[in-house]
């Protein structure tokens, strides 16, 4: 009997430093990752409009210039490049999507982009 309990203590005792050992790996990875520069991102996804269940558009910054990018199944194409220095700064407590989707000028240009895209792909079906 005394040989069972003995193991019994062990075991408990072995998964106990497991789990010590798994919670330090996890607070020092969540340290590290705060620790982690922020800083050089060149790449930021604004927003995103579904078009049909494969279709979409896209609105990327990269260096400052903001992208129109119009996404298929097959296909990834630059619509129109925009000026991120034009867009206005997100107010406090919105993202920044929503200031870029209230811009004014931007909202028409979007718009006229839509309807070209939409002539196009009703020319593509009556083909």
């Amino acid at each position: 009997m005394l040989g069972d309990t003995q193991l019994l203590l062990q075991s408990i005792g072995s998964l106990l430093l497991v789990l010590v050992i798994l919670l330090t790996m996890v607070f020092a990875a969540r340290w590290f990752m705060q620790r982690r520069p922020q800083g050089g991102r060149r790449l930021r996804f604004l927003e995103a409009m579904a078009l049909g269940s494969r279709d979409k558009l896209l609105l990327v910054e990269i260096d400052g210039k903001c992208l129109l990018l119009g996404v298929t199944a097959h296909n990834i194409r630059l619509l129109t490049e925009l000026d991120a220095q034009d867009l206005p700064p997100a107010p406090v407590g919105q993202k920044e999507t929503s200031a870029v989707a209230a811009q004014p000028g931007l909202s028409k240009q979007f718009s006229q982009l839509l309807g070209r895209y939409a002539r196009v792909e009703q020319n593509k079906d009556t083909l």
